[in-house]
């Protein structure tokens, strides 16, 4: 509740500004532009004289924000601050998911949910002024799409563990998923 309430922003239907925020915002809308014509492969003509949109990142992201925008009754700003909304959780659990298949043996549930859900608190820190990190400011200023990495690259490395351990495929076909999601 508290994470909502400290983040409502997200929801307000304004247009979220910061130094990467805005190329991302203009990212997301291409990509809603390309999929609405059923190309994955888009060219931005809104950079540098054009260039392929998601050659330098990853395109799940944008996926997301068009998928909810396409799919329930908001407004694309807000499809947009919801989809960054959704990383602060997915981060948290990922971590959660890392300690549980990492740790699991060596301490108690209540211990790796105290570690997992601790590292809320690393959007309530201050990064300094600038493009910086796991804060607020940086989740304002664009660093999203790396929290988006971190969560996924914690949840491929939980997959590939269990997969050594166990040795079931299906932990491999997770981790091959996941992995192609953060790429």
């Amino acid at each position: 509740i508290l994470c909502v309430y400290k983040f409502n922003y997200y929801f307000s239907g304004k247009e979220l500004g910061g130094w990467d925020t805005t190329g991302h915002f203009q990212l997301a809308k291409v990509y809603a532009s390309g999929f609405r014509e059923f190309r994955s492969l888009v060219w931005d003509d809104g950079w540098f004289c054009g260039f392929p949109a998601f050659y330098f990142y990853p395109s799940f992201f944008y996926f997301v924000v068009t998928f909810l925008f396409i799919s329930l009754p908001i407004s694309f700003v807000t499809a947009f601050g919801t989809a960054i909304f959704f990383i602060i959780p997915l981060l948290a659990y990922s971590i959660h998911r890392f300690f549980k298949v990492y740790l699991g043996r060596q301490i108690s549930i209540y211990y790796q949910v105290l570690l997992s859900y601790t590292t809320i608190f690393f959007y309530f820190s201050y990064a300094g002024d600038g493009l910086q990190g796991t804060s607020l400011i940086g989740m304002w200023e664009g660093t999203f799409i790396s929290n988006l990495g971190h969560a996924f690259l914690f949840l491929s490395l939980s997959e590939i563990e269990k997969f050594r351990i166990t040795l079931n495929v299906k932990y491999i076909i997770k981790f091959i998923v996941i992995s192609s999601l953060l790429i």
